[in-house]
Parts: C-alpha cells; structure tokens; sequence
C-alpha cells in the first residue's frame, strides 16, 4: 500500500521533464520509481551516530564544537571528507580508534 502511495505521490510531484533534478545534481535514474531509490538510501538515527567514536582523541578538535564524536568528521576524516558509513552509521570499529590511555601507551613505548 505504501508503494502505491509514493508512486502516485511521485507522478503528481515529480516535474516530467526532470530539470529540477538535473540543476540540483541529482538526475533520476531511468525508470527507477520513488521506493526504488529510497530502498537503495541509507537512512541513520541522528542519535547512534558516532557511538564508535566515543573517548577517540581524533574526535577532538580546536573549538567545542569539534569535541563532538557524534559529528560526520574528525582529525582523520578531516572535513569536507566524512567517516566511513561502516564506521558513523553502523557503529563498526574504526582502525582509527585511539583512546587517551591507548595514546599514553604509544607514547611511552617509543621512548
């Protein structure tokens, strides 16, 4: 039901000639339907954003706002890049992950 829904949403909200679309970078696929490239999006819940990436020194920046794990970048994935999906969305391990002990460690052993 929902599909037929968004489907006819679609052919009553999509411009038929496509030119929004082209302007904004974003061409439509040919042929693909509304519900074919949401089950292609990757949604996330704002809040599990960045759980991997708690009590990581590179989640720490120059300003309070970059002491932030939750946030798409860090000191590694410098912005404009962003963390890997794997990593931000999925909360999988970064290879990155240096916590300040881990850091202490590192440091006393290469002296």
């Amino acid at each position: 039901m929902a599909d037929k829904f968004i489907d006819s949403w679609n052919k009553a909200h999509t411009p038929e000639d496509l030119s929004e679309y082209k302007e904004a970078g974003m061409e439509k696929k040919a042929g693909s339907s509304r519900s074919e490239e949401l089950a292609e999006e990757r949604f996330s819940s704002w809040a599990d954003n960045g759980k991997a990436c708690e009590g990581c020194i590179f989640a720490c920046g120059d300003t309070p706002m970059d002491n932030s794990p939750d946030k798409s970048s860090c000191l590694i994935y410098v912005y404009p890049k962003t963390k890997p999906d794997s990593v931000y969305l999925e909360g999988k391990p970064c290879k990155h992950k240096r916590t300040a002990e881990e850091a202490v460690q590192i440091a006393r052993s290469n002296k």
